[in-house]
């Protein structure tokens, strides 16, 4: 009690105070300058903080935040996640802390210093389903598949192996490159609403996705025949025996994925027959010496026994592009 018997007090005089009393020793945290009236602090305990013996020179310097896990001196890791908050003779002390993951584009709720109290709402993530919802809505993802349509906003597809390069503008990957095996740094242009899916650094192969969106399965077939003529050294014909195959897989895998989403199993085979038939045909580009037109739509076998039969007499070749046709084009072109 602040008064005394019989004192004189204006309205609005203060009379009493409570005392909140810290049970605990510890460090005060959480207390703001300019702020309205603070009604929380923290109080960071010896058992809220983790100390580390380094040994030589840590990579941290204070208020860093590092993941259990990660490196923070040559050969030392940290047991536990959290900011740190010490840093010298070589001993790191860290105030423990747990990483929440968020997707790229999320809301968030808190500001950065503010005391969240357990259950507090932090993030409100953003997410886009695939075209895959119940089996009437993924029915025209399997129409969009099997009539090889081209998706409206495909992904970025890598053209060869090689190490991601990606740049980062206000933590926003807004830029990718693919350093490839030989050295050469292949450019990849993002689109509007693309959202990178690949990591700085990370390794990836031909055909994989550098974004999000639905991969074109005719990109796919195109940039493995060029890859397997120009990089691989293979033959016109193993070349285009070889991306039909990898599109093959593609389709065959994406169908099933929409029809196993919804707990139906269908065999591989009758969707493999269709698959084939999508397949089966190359475009002829340069009829060579034989009596073949350009835009001529052929069988793969077929055009190969004709440039056998032409490479006996020392003739021009017959040059051509592996295609994919949807199924009505298909069951027309059919013999």
């Amino acid at each position: 009690i602040l008064v005394t018997d019989g004192q004189e007090i204006a309205a609005g005089e203060v009379v009493g105070s409570t005392e909140i009393l810290c049970l605990q020793d510890g460090m005060i945290q959480g207390i703001r300058e300019g702020q309205e009236a603070i009604r929380r602090i923290l109080v960071v305990r010896d058992a809220d903080l983790t100390s580390i013996e380094t040994g030589s020179k840590t990579k941290h310097k204070i208020g860093d935040f590092v993941t259990k896990g990660s490196e923070v001196a040559d050969g030392v890791v940290a047991p536990e996640s959290g900011q740190v908050i010490t840093n010298k003779d070589k001993k790191l002390v860290m105030r423990n802390a747990r990483p929440y993951r968020v997707s790229a584009g999320a809301i968030l709720h808190i500001e950065e210093g503010d005391l969240v109290q357990r259950g507090d709402n932090l993030v409100l993530l953003v997410f886009e389903r695939a075209k895959t919802g119940d089996i009437v809505q993924g029915l025209p993802r399997i129409e969009e598949l099997l009539e090889a349509r081209k998706p409206k906003e495909p992904a970025l597809i890598a053209r060869a192996p090689g190490i991601c390069q990606v740049e980062y503008r206000d933590d926003e990957a807004i830029d990718v490159k693919v350093v490839e095996d030989d050295g050469t740094i292949s450019d990849y242009p993002l689109n509007l609403n693309q959202n990178i899916i690949v990591n700085d650094n990370q390794k990836v192969n031909v055909g994989e996705p550098l974004t999000d969106g639905m991969v074109s399965p005719h990109e796919l077939l195109d940039i493995f025949y060029h890859y397997y003529q120009e990089q691989a050294n293979y033959s016109m014909y193993e070349a285009a025996k070889a991306a039909l195959q990898k599109a093959q897989q593609f389709l065959v895998n994406q169908v099933q994925g929409v029809y196993q989403s919804q707990g139906i199993d269908i065999s591989d085979k009758h969707i493999e027959v269709i698959v084939r038939q999508m397949t089966s045909k190359v475009r002829v580009d340069d009829g060579g010496d034989s009596i073949r037109l350009p835009g001529e739509l052929v069988e793969l076998r077929q055009i190969e026994r004709d440039n056998e039969t032409l490479a006996f007499t020392d003739s021009a070749p017959i040059e051509y592009t592996p295609l994919i046709m949807g199924i009505t084009k298909s069951s027309l072109n059919t013999d």
